[in-house]
């Protein structure tokens, strides 16, 4: 099975510390095949990574406030580049659009290190 590897990255100046966004470095540990698919599948895999921490952000984090449980109820994805390999670094911003009643909407954007939108 696959290992996903992550790393904090620092937000762009003058990003608001409350702000409820998140970025990540993210990769698949080793080497990856060539197969478009299993890279699909990856990212599919590691873009449902931490998309809850950063709703907490406003209310001082998650680990003040940890949730009893946390599970996806809907992931969707669009892909506007297949030209990227999982198992490079990728950089995903994570930003909580709406949290309320026990649920959050966020969205996940991610780009290669060129800087092209995956």
């Amino acid at each position: 099975p696959a290992r996903a590897e992550r790393r904090q990255a620092p937000p762009p100046e003058g990003t608001d510390p409350k702000e409820p966004v998140d970025f990540y470095w993210t990769r698949v540990h080793g080497r990856l095949g060539s197969s478009r698919e299993i890279h699909l599948v990856c990212l599919a895999y590691m873009s449902d990574m931490g998309m809850l921490n950063c709703a907490y952000r406003p209310f001082r984090g998650i680990q003040v406030n940890y949730p009893a449980m946390m599970v996806s109820l809907d992931h969707s994805m669009w892909f506007h580049s297949t030209n990227f390999r999982a198992d490079d670094w990728l950089l995903f911003q994570i930003r909580c659009v709406h949290a309320g009643g026990a649920r959050i909407l966020s969205f996940c954007r991610v780009w290669t290190q060129k800087g092209d939108l995956v």
